[in-house]
């Protein structure tokens, strides 16, 4: 287990008592909203249009194929990809699977990467083929040596990644010929269980990763929903990095407790 510093019992007793802990996990709300909201407007991607239905659908495959791959429980999945449409999948996929989402700035390269990546003990990372004229692939095929739990990278995207990569095409076929019913025979996550390791920006020493729950995670986003008086009808608009907390938030969690398409 992540080591964490839960609060007192009588506090997180409070917690639940005033509603702020709903002790329910994350994936959770995308199941509901594609429910009630199959055919509603989700992702927004240029010129790709998801419906919540879609984006479960995706998940639940990708998740099932995290789980033949291995994944489960406390296993880190990392992810370095712009605001595309993939990350929103993926982020989903992982709180399916009950394992812990690690978004890593695009920015970073070898030095903050070994650094997180070893930290995390990280077993899969999904990169972009390229972005920005920048060789993902080539930059992991140079890092794989000094990580010894990283078992595969796979590749979103244009681009190739090698021998030693994956594509996003090639992992999903790997879910089995029934994803839901995978998914559907795995343990709930526990709210208080972590799901998410995102670190700072280390720009003083190295990064520093900081641990989100389930029950954390939705109380800081239906604050945001309270605040801004926020509904189903609402678009939010996330030109924020989808590896960044506030894309983390608005991007890849809002929407599904919302029933709001993000852009």
């Amino acid at each position: 287990m992540w080591p964490t510093h839960p609060p007192s019992a009588e506090l997180a007793a409070q917690y639940r008592a005033c509603g702020a802990w709903r002790d329910r996990p994350l994936g959770r709300y995308l199941e509901r909203a594609a429910a009630v909201w199959p055919g509603a407007l989700a992702v927004v991607d240029s010129d790709r249009r998801l419906t919540f239905a879609e984006v479960d659908r995706q998940a639940t495959a990708l998740a099932a194929a995290l789980h033949r791959r291995g994944i489960g429980q406390d296993d880190v999945v990392s992810f370095q990809l712009p605001n595309v449409a993939e990350a929103v999948v993926l982020f989903q996929a992982i709180m399916k699977v009950g394992a812990v989402a690690n978004p890593i700035v695009p920015i970073y390269r070898g030095h903050e990467l070994r650094f997180i990546l070893g930290q995390a003990r990280t077993k899969i990372v999904f990169v972009p083929g390229r972005h920005r004229d920048f060789d993902y692939p080539g930059l992991y095929r140079s890092l794989r040596e000094d990580l010894p739990d990283l078992r595969e990278v796979v590749v979103v995207g244009d681009g190739t990644g090698g021998e030693e990569a994956l594509s996003w095409e090639e992992f999903l076929d790997s879910a089995g010929p029934d994803p839901a019913a995978t998914v559907l025979a795995l343990p709930e996550p526990d709210p208080d269980q972590v799901c998410l390791l995102l670190y700072t920006s280390g720009t003083t020493a190295d990064p520093k990763g900081a641990l989100h729950s389930h029950n954390t995670l939705v109380f800081e986003n239906f604050s945001m929903i309270d605040q801004f008086a926020l509904n189903e009808r609402d678009v939010i608009f996330n030109p924020s990095p989808v590896t960044h907390v506030t894309g983390v938030n608005c991007a890849l969690i809002l929407p599904f407790l919302l029933g709001a398409p993000w852009s």
